[in-house]
């Protein structure tokens, strides 16, 4: 599952803040917007994967679980007492649950996995070197798209439409919605805006 890179982030960056004693018990804050009925999933590959790498709640973490349930103002609130609580670690699943915690100005470590761009988001500086006290994996690079467009002409070279939908109050998707104008001069391009 593309949920394990997270996983070995998460422990990575959690051993490398606290060079403390192997009984050390770490305190772990997962953040969601979903729903907590739709979300486990994640979380349980998650509990396992830390698991499977020594770290057992209970015995040496402690895991405290949070979902926005859907609603902005939950998730942005949650952000906001997290700054209190000051857990050893922060994991957000996805831009819902990063974005809120970037704009509080924590300063608590917090491992994401991000489907858009984090650069573009400014959850990181860059991918080499993300800074400051956010890191994680994205599925999504706009500097992808170009490479992903040239591998769809590849597999399909009769290909004659390619439709990007984007969300345009997202800041990743208004960029990939802008993508076509990039593509001018390779590729017959336009974008059509539906409101």
């Amino acid at each position: 599952m593309r949920w394990k890179p997270l996983v070995a982030i998460a422990v990575g960056a959690l051993v490398a803040v606290t060079a403390a004693a192997q009984q050390q018990v770490y305190n772990i804050t997962w953040l969601s917007a979903d729903l907590s009925t739709s979300g486990s999933a994640f979380y349980n590959v998650f509990k396992d994967a830390l698991r499977d790498l020594g770290y057992v709640e209970g015995r040496n973490v402690r895991i405290e679980v949070l979902w926005g349930e859907g609603s902005s103002d939950r998730i942005n609130s949650l952000a906001r007492d997290l700054m209190k609580s000051k857990p050893d670690i922060i994991v957000a699943q996805g831009g819902p649950a990063a974005l809120p915690l970037h704009r509080t100005g924590i300063t608590t470590p917090v491992v994401f996995a991000y489907s858009g761009d984090p650069v573009e988001a400014k959850l990181a500086d860059n991918f080499a070197r993300p800074g400051h006290n956010f890191t994680g994996v994205s599925f999504l690079s706009l500097d992808l798209v170009g490479k992903r467009m040239e591998l769809l002409k590849e597999v399909l070279p009769g290909v004659k439409r390619v439709a990007i939908v984007a969300i345009p109050n997202i800041r990743v998707s208004r960029a990939s919605s802008a993508f076509p104008r990039r593509l001018r001069g390779r590729w017959a391009s336009r974008s059509i805006t539906f409101r």
